[in-house]
């Protein structure tokens, strides 16, 4: 006979690894994206990375500013995909596709109402402040990234 001891215990796990906290930080992002042809999947990984970490947002930042890294570190969020068609098949966002071989998204107004009613929360508005910093780079030098994958998670 097994027996098995289940005790009530809890183990924490950072918030940035929880796909609801990913989620939200996609949400987030499609909502402030001002390109009426929606984000491209590269932005939505480049500030899901920088909202990794501080090091990683101070990288971001820098890289605003200065629009001088050769290479940035970037470990690919093997989840990414699903968590787009999650979103896309509870109706929060929609894939537009440019005529190139870039994939866009775009917030709908379902996905707006929804973080409406999310804006009251302390991990909204942790991930709001967060993003404000980094949301703004332009897509010309998110295309202009050297990346060097990696296998941390942080």
């Amino acid at each position: 006979m097994i027996e098995r001891n289940l005790n009530n215990h809890q183990i924490e796990t950072p918030s940035v690894l929880n796909p609801l906290y990913k989620i939200l930080v996609l949400l987030l992002v499609l909502f402030h994206n001002k390109s009426s042809k929606g984000a491209k999947i590269g932005r939505l990984q480049i500030c899901l990375w920088g909202m990794c970490g501080n090091h990683n947002k101070q990288i971001l930042l820098e890289y605003k500013k200065s629009g001088e890294i050769s290479e940035m570190p970037i470990t690919p969020d093997p989840h990414l995909r699903i968590i787009l068609a999650f979103a896309e098949q509870k109706g929060w966002i929609v894939q537009v596709v440019d005529g190139k071989t870039y994939s866009r998204y775009k917030i709908t107004n379902q996905g707006s109402t929804m973080l409406y009613n999310l804006r009251s929360l302390n991990i909204y508005k942790e991930i709001e402040e967060g993003l404000s910093e980094i949301v703004g780079i332009p897509d010309t030098k998110i295309d202009n990234i050297n990346y060097v994958w990696t296998n941390d998670i942080f």
